[in-house]
């Protein structure tokens, strides 16, 4: 049985059972399975009326995390409604290795789009198989091989993580490529021919953008009250799904739950490694941390996470008092964080802050908080361009990141050391340096492990190495990763193609680049440090693009424009040590 239909063939439609007033025999199982989920029941008041001889009760709410799913069958005269949910346990029908990766991508493409995000942990436990909620045809499905799910499972993973239940009226069909791009499915008039008959609950269906006039015009075809709505991007559906997102929290959020969404967030921002969008975390963190008192243990912590995320999210313009912040529980941790901020925003107090941050680290060299604390003194002293103290620092932490008991928390200061160890040309640091990114690896998380291997290959490219740089930066680009951190692994890339001679390879990826967008509309810094590059190769004035750079002041950049009195030189400078 699925769905409450026998597998030797129910093709019956439920609207128009509903719409004659009666239904009998053997589908009034399959209508009462329907009618029990939010997708079937009708918003026709007339479909109503006779829904509730059925199913007194009505439809249940949609939870969180929950989205309908609609399949074909190639081989036969098959189509069938899903329930999805992101958080339900085990059960119903499994997913075959197409759908699994769906489920996979999902969860990479909305922790990067979601308007809010305060924990990442919700995703770790993924859906495996989806429960059966209506069908239409011949035999049944044993497995779901279907790899259009993708932006469905897109908006059940951003429900998840906002804790925002998608609305029961809205379905999608459309696929997903890997930087959350849509992609047009099979099938479409079969789909859209069951959203109709059965998804009675439903009046929009998200499309590609490209089958939009398709789905109308079927639509239209069918007499079906559904409104289509073409999709380029996952954040478009996500924005027409969740209008409001951004402003307010959800009302899930209530007094009561807020010191665990501070712990969660707390959790997150220490981390860290694993966040695309700083922004986002920012914006959640503000609510949690403007809903507790900041004089209680929960409200302390997420103030600081609020810190945190902000520092992450504004780069430059975000600086930590240390007198201020560096005070109370965690206080090494919170020197890295005002340490690392100074770094970035080109503090004339960094010095002052590395000369207290260094009297506070720990005897024990395991202690997590100092070795934080290590870490950004090291790639602070880098940021100066105090190589040699930032080496010693820098792989020392490394070492003992990698002997303690959280080794995957240590890929910035791993990160930091392949930087400088290429800078340096110290062939046996980067030697060693490099030993210990391929040990990371074997433990290391996704986002974390493109940090690492985004360092490797930049790393490799300094030095002249440039198939070994491709290698690596091809790595870090097949692993999801920030944004930026992509655009900046394009960028080195368009470096090694040129050196390589492939220039059309270089300009591919250069031309990517000046096209790109900051989350505010601004042409991307990384686009503007690949024209750098291209006027360095050339041979150009470089003069009016170092202004530009000044004047855009990305992270680190102030401790690089005063390095040489040369103009040309304070450019190779400035594109070959930019910290980000």
């Amino acid at each position: 049985m699925v769905g409450g239909a026998r597998e030797d063939g129910v093709r019956e439609s439920l609207r128009a059972r509903l719409e004659a007033g009666r239904v009998k025999g053997a589908f009034v199982y399959a209508a009462r399975a329907a009618l029990a989920t939010p997708w079937c029941w009708p918003r026709d008041p007339r479909l109503a009326e006779t829904a509730r001889g059925l199913c007194s009760d009505g439809a249940r709410e949609v939870a969180p995390g929950e989205v309908l799913l609609v399949s074909i069958s190639a081989g036969a005269p098959r189509e069938a409604l899903w329930s999805l949910g992101w958080r339900a346990s085990d059960g119903g029908v499994p997913f075959g290795a197409d759908a699994r990766a769906c489920v996979r991508l999902a969860a990479s493409v909305a922790a990067r789009e979601v308007p809010h995000l305060h924990t990442l942990a919700e995703l770790e436990k993924r859906p495996g198989s989806a429960a059966p909620v209506f069908k239409r045809g011949d035999g049944a499905d044993h497995v779901l091989v279907d790899r259009s799910y993708g932006l469905a499972m897109t908006l059940a993973a951003a429900s998840t993580l906002m804790e925002r239940p998608v609305p029961a009226r809205v379905a999608a069909l459309a696929a997903l490529r890997e930087d959350g791009s849509t992609e047009p499915v099979q099938g479409l008039d079969r789909k859209l021919s069951l959203l109709a008959d059965a998804a009675l609950g439903v009046e929009l269906v998200l499309v590609e953008t490209s089958q939009r006039d398709e789905a109308e015009r079927r639509c239209a075809d069918l007499g079906a009250p559904l409104a289509v709505l073409g999709v380029a991007h996952a954040r478009d559906a996500l924005a027409a799904v969740f209008p409001d997102a951004a402003e307010g929290p959800p009302a899930a959020w209530t007094p009561a739950s807020a010191p665990r969404r501070a712990m969660e967030l707390f959790a997150l921002c220490a981390g860290g490694g694993e966040v695309a969008r700083w922004s986002s975390v920012a914006l959640a963190a503000r609510w949690i941390a403007g809903s507790l008192d900041a004089s209680t243990h929960h409200g302390s912590r997420a103030r600081l996470a609020r810190l945190i995320a902000e520092r992450h999210a504004n780069g430059r313009e975000f600086s930590i008092p240390w007198d201020e912040f560096v005070r109370g529980a965690h206080e090494r941790e919170r020197a890295a964080h005002a340490v690392q901020a100074a770094a970035d925003a080109g503090l004339d107090e960094l010095d002052d802050y590395l000369r207290r941050a260094r009297a506070m680290l720990s005897d024990d060299p395991y202690d997590v908080d100092s070795l934080k604390l290590q870490g950004a003194i090291g790639r602070a002293l880098a940021m100066q361009r105090r190589y040699p103290e930032a080496l010693t620092l820098l792989e020392e932490a490394s070492g003992h990141w990698a002997e303690g008991r959280t080794p995957a928390e240590g890929s910035y200061a791993l990160s930091a050391w392949l930087r400088v160890a290429a800078i340096l040309g110290d062939d046996d640091a980067w030697r060693r340096a490099c030993g210990a990114a391929d040990a990371f690896a074997r433990h290391g998380a996704p986002t974390s492990l493109a940090f690492v291997r985004f360092a490797q290959g930049r790393g490799h490219a300094t030095r002249g190495e440039h198939d070994l740089a491709l290698r690596a930066l091809d790595a870090a680009l097949e692993t999801s990763s920030p944004p930026w951190l992509a655009r900046s692994v394009r960028r080195w890339r368009a470096t090694s193609f040129h050196a390589l001679g492939r220039a059309q390879d270089a300009a591919a990826e250069r031309d990517r680049l000046h096209g790109a967008r900051e989350e505010d509309g601004a042409p991307c810094v990384e686009g503007r440090f690949a024209a750098l590059d291209e006027a360095l190769e050339r041979g150009d004035d470089p003069g009016a693009l170092v202004e530009e750079l000044r004047a855009r002041s990305p992270q680190g950049v102030r401790w690089l424009l005063g390095a040489s009195d040369d103009a040309r030189e304070r450019a190779r400078i400035l594109a070959r040590e930019n910290p980000y």
